[in-house]
């Protein structure tokens, strides 16, 4: 096996696949790695109605874009003025592109409804508000002010910041029609409604939406709206059942959506597909028997970007599911004719379909790093090798499996031998723990699993209890953190160690970020049975996670069954700052001081009190990074921290 710690930079995540109208070109992101720079660069690629490959950009476009049949339409920030944007037109011909228009507003998302009108997701505020109306030289006069204004933040709602986005108090995102005629800009949505989800009708008639409206806390269900051009009102259709709707599609004059009432699981309860009729006064649910997550959790820190989960095609809602360790694709008809379209080893990452074409998808399928397949005949076939070269050069190998029991349950793992293996001779291992908890780990290449048995490692990783891909109740540890699903990893790692002689006992290692990072707390807490440990993003203290977290005062309540101010002593009792007295194992700790979804406090509370205790440990802090440091940090940060990690556990091995 052929790896490096910075290989990652050779790698070129894949994303965002959109097809024409026509079917005729399919347009993906392609991701590069500028480690000078410490960037990340995004081009356009396209498929014509051959499969022949294009490159149509060079390194500056961005993942908000909608193709036509006859180009891209994609928005950049103007790095001239804050809170704008400049939308471009970019030909499948070729050529340079062409700047249609610029908005002062952000834009997070386009559509395009016909050949005058699109419908644009954007950030909306006071703040944003306020600037808009200005021409572009008195917003230059009034520099001063616009940068005083980023002196400061005001909070009078939670959640008040997100992690990946920075402070969003009072910051919705709305919807709003551009007539790139007239140069109009209409937002039909108030401004107090954050739209999360939405499509437009095929007559061009009206708009579905979801959305949150709130003004002091956000509310964990989202509503459903229909906007109609003709009345230019929105009506919510409320059919009394107390459920949280996502991603409406239209299907002729019908409508498929996912929905749950989030009360026998919590807010990860698997949603339902729906169907509303044409009349919109009827909504029945067409898959009761189906108790599975929309889209991959396989998890992997060699992607970037994202794409569709779920699409209508001849008026079938196809869409991914994860199922054990794998994600695959699904379809569904309107009397609820369920479908299991494929079965792959990895994970079918995003697609995109329309009645004029295949399907087109990007995943990581048996053990290929992203490309883009086409799907026909039950079957994926593989139509780019842009990272084929990379793919050879690591020459990595299948993992092996390892199948275990616990609590009468069947589980399966999986285990990656050190570079170079020779039996008969001992070598050290590592633990790892993924997050989520509601993720999985499966048969995806990992670049950091696989440098660490480069580096002569024994790696090894499952799915314990809490884990996606084996339905609502295999996944629901609410009020059971640090007990079943400490039992399952447990118990996979002495089944491992019983399999694999030649793993030195006495030199296992464990690390994990976010939920693995709040489970390798709890078990430093718990055992001293590894040799050392590296927690990143973690959970220690579930109490003050309730009030710093962006997702606390309804993550930490819902997993927990419990809240700050009743029932204290539960969320205390799952705490793994509670046992720090009980660490004896040497333990470093990563985090982000932007990281607004485990914040820097909880990784440094630990850390102190392993300090206070008199344990070995370290905290290393990356500055302008969040929660999402291994998979989309800055290059050099990425590096960084894998050798940090590497160099800890090798000193105690």
């Amino acid at each position: 096996m052929n790896i490096n710690i910075d290989d990652f930079k050779l790698n070129k995540p894949i994303s965002s696949v959109k097809i024409s109208p026509d079917g005729r070109h399919k347009v993906f992101m392609v991701t590069d790695v500028d480690m000078a720079a410490n960037e990340y660069k995004h081009s356009f690629y396209m498929l014509d109605e051959n499969d022949s490959l294009k490159r149509l950009s060079t390194n500056d476009v961005s993942s908000t874009y909608a193709v036509d049949n006859g180009g891209i339409i994609f928005a950049k920030s103007d790095e001239k003025r804050k809170y704008a944007s400049i939308v471009y037109r970019l030909s499948f011909s070729g050529g340079e592109r062409e700047e249609l228009f610029r908005l002062n507003y952000p834009i997070n998302g386009i559509r395009i409804m016909d050949e005058e009108r699109l419908i644009l997701s954007i950030s909306n505020s006071e703040k944003i508000r306020h600037f808009k109306d200005m021409d572009q030289e008195t917003y230059e006069k009034k520099a001063a002010e616009i940068k005083e204004e980023d002196d400061y933040t005001i909070y009078d709602e939670i959640p008040f910041y997100l992690n990946g986005a920075g402070y969003i108090n009072k910051i919705r995102t709305s919807l709003a029609v551009y007539d790139m005629t007239s140069g109009a800009l209409k937002i039909i949505t108030d401004d107090f409604t954050s739209v999360s989800s939405y499509d437009i009708a095929p007559d061009k008639s009206e708009i579905v939406y979801t959305s949150e409206s709130y003004t002091d806390k956000a509310p964990l269900k989202s509503q459903l709206y229909v906007y109609s051009f003709a009345d230019d009102k929105s009506v919510k259709l409320d059919y009394g059942m107390g459920l949280s709707y996502y991603g409406p599609k239209y299907a002729g004059g019908d409508v498929f959506v996912f929905a749950t009432d989030q009360v026998s699981h919590g807010i990860n309860q698997n949603p339902k597909v729906y169907l509303i009729d044409k009349s919109r006064e009827n909504i029945k649910c067409i898959n009761d028997d189906f108790d599975m997550s929309i889209g991959s959790s396989v998890g992997s820190d060699l992607r970037y970007g994202g794409g569709y989960s779920f699409r209508v095609m001849n008026d079938k809602l196809y869409f991914i599911s994860t199922l054990a360790n794998s994600a695959d694709l699904f379809a569904i008809d309107k009397a609820g004719k369920l479908e299991r379209l494929s079965k792959v080893v990895g994970s079918v990452d995003e697609f995109d379909a329309c009645d004029n074409s295949s399907i087109y998808a990007i995943g990581m399928l048996d053990y290929n790093l992203q490309e883009v397949y086409k799907f026909e005949e039950g079957k994926f076939k593989k139509v780019t090798a842009i990272n084929e070269a990379l793919q050879k050069t690591w020459g990595a190998e299948k993992y092996d499996k390892i199948t275990f029991k616990n609590d009468e349950i069947d589980f399966e793992g999986f285990v990656i031998k050190p570079d170079g293996y020779k039996p008969g001779k001992k070598y050290p291992a590592i633990l790892e723990i993924h997050g989520g908890p509601k993720t999985v780990t499966g048969e995806v290449l990992y670049h950091e699993y696989l440098y660490f048995a480069k580096q002569g490692y024994f790696v090894f990783f499952t799915n314990p209890r809490g884990s996606d891909g084996r339905g609502n109740d295999f996944m629901n540890i609410r009020g059971k953190y640090g007990t079943i699903d400490y039992d399952d990893l447990m118990k996979f790692t002495d089944s491992v160690l019983e399999k694999y002689e030649d793993i030195d006992r006495d030199n296992v290692h464990v690390t994990g970020g976010s939920y693995g990072g709040f489970m390798t707390n709890w078990i430093i807490g718990h055992t001293n049975r590894f040799k050392s440990a590296a927690s990143q993003r973690s959970i220690s203290n579930w109490l003050s996670f309730f009030g710093v977290s962006d997702i606390g005062y309804y993550f930490a309540t819902d997993q927990n069954l419990a809240e700050p101010f009743t029932s204290s002593e539960a969320l205390w009792e799952r705490s793994p700052l509670k046992y720090a007295s009980e660490v004896k194992t040497p333990t470093l700790f990563i985090h982000s001081d932007e990281d607004f979804r485990c914040p820097l406090e909880q990784g440094v509370q630990m850390f102190t009190a392993l300090k206070y205790f008199g344990v070995d440990s370290k905290i290393v802090i990356f500055h302008g990074e969040n929660h999402e440091l291994s998979r989309s940090g800055k290059p050099k940060h990425r590096q960084r921290r894998l050798d940090e990690i590497i160099t800890w556990i090798k000193k105690r091995s």
